[in-house]
């Protein structure tokens, strides 16, 4: 538990941290709102449908990116937020490529 709330001294890390949650906001953004010349959510859902995720997933691959995005420039649940990103990630790659993780 105490690794989960150390907090580290170099600012080098709040940099990064704050870099990437500027880009995952920003690209979520274009999946949820249609910013930045996005397709919107329902625009982002049905395309990942169309390629054969189901539709919460859909949902949740479109949120953890807004949401982290947030939750990164704010620093909340840094530690926890850096989990769920390679699976919002292996959802649409592995329809792409035919692979599961376990495969």
């Amino acid at each position: 538990m105490e690794g989960l709330l150390a907090t580290s001294p170099s600012w080098a890390i709040t940099v990064v941290r704050v870099v990437l949650g500027v880009v995952f906001f920003a690209h979520g953004a274009q999946k949820v709102l249609g910013w930045f010349g996005g397709y919107g959510l329902r625009g982002t859902t049905g395309y990942l449908q169309s390629i054969g995720l189901p539709l919460p997933v859909a949902y949740l691959v479109c949120f953890f990116e807004f949401l982290g995005g947030i939750g990164l420039v704010l620093g909340l649940f840094t530690r926890l937020r850096r989990s769920p990103s390679p699976w919002s990630w292996s959802g649409p790659s592995a329809r792409c490529t035919g692979r599961t993780a376990s495969s």
